[in-house]
């Protein structure tokens, strides 16, 4: 449009910015965004723009600079939510410093949702405008234990376990001797299994700990099913789609 000297609108900046979004050129991205904030005609970049530029930055991992950048976007947005810090997490990805101190700040406004402004989203004491949810405890998962931080990723599943955000992998059958992580991402079925094992193992059941993960398809990652992650890092019988450890066998990860 611009060569053909047709004047882009908000709308159409709009539009370009959400297309190189889904490319990982956040060098285009980043100088289409600055043309449009130069423009004196057209109004200042909105929530939206601001939101698709960070989550387009993080999309491009050959640039360590990409999360600094959605950061300092991050940082001008005033009405933030969980899902403006869940793209501000995502493109801070390999830096689990930052995704911590992010996901401190959710958490925090998510527990002190009766105070200050935005009242009308209280629910129960809680804020739900900043509730952490599926994405917000994937990201932060996964960058802890990609990061090798474990300590870390098992106070953060803790926490999360304690104000019921894991409420939905919850299955009726579970038990302190039987788990269902055949519907769990990757990144919770690493911490997850850690503290239920811990669990088994300290109260002492008698009976064998069976991971129900059922057989499953190839994980794009390394192209193993979940039933042979789970046999690879913990050890046990696989039995179809379980994996069973016995008493006083298995492994830590």
């Amino acid at each position: 449009m611009e060569e053909e000297g047709v004047e882009m609108d908000e709308f159409s900046y709009g539009s370009a910015l959400q297309a190189l979004s889904l490319s990982e050129d956040s060098t285009e991205l980043l100088r289409l965004y600055r043309v449009m904030k130069r423009n004196k005609n057209l109004q200042a970049p909105n929530k939206i723009v601001k939101q698709t530029l960070i989550i387009g930055l993080g999309r491009d991992t050959s640039k360590p600079s990409g999360g600094l950048e959605a950061l300092r976007i991050f940082d001008t947005i005033k009405n933030k939510d969980v899902t403006l810090f869940n793209a501000c997490m995502k493109a801070n990805y390999r830096d689990y410093g930052v995704v911590m101190r992010l996901f401190n700040r959710v958490m925090k406004l998510y527990l002190t949702g009766n105070k200050g402004k935005g009242t009308k989203y209280v629910e129960n004491g809680y804020n739900r405008k900043f509730k952490p949810d599926d994405v917000t405890i994937m990201t932060v998962l996964g960058s802890l234990e990609d990061s090798g931080r474990l300590d870390i990723s098992d106070k953060v599943f803790t926490t999360a376990l304690s104000y019921g955000l894991f409420s939905k992998f919850d299955r009726p059958l579970d038990t302190t001797c039987e788990r269902d992580v055949s519907g769990w991402p990757i990144a919770i079925v690493k911490p997850g299994l850690r503290y239920y094992l811990r669990v088994w193992r300290e109260e002492g059941e008698e009976e064998d700990f069976v991971c129900i993960t059922g057989v499953g398809k190839e994980r794009k990652d390394d192209k193993s099913t979940l039933n042979e992650f789970v046999k690879e890092n913990v050890g046990g019988v696989s039995v179809g789609g379980t994996v069973i450890v016995r008493r006083g066998e298995g492994k830590m990860f």
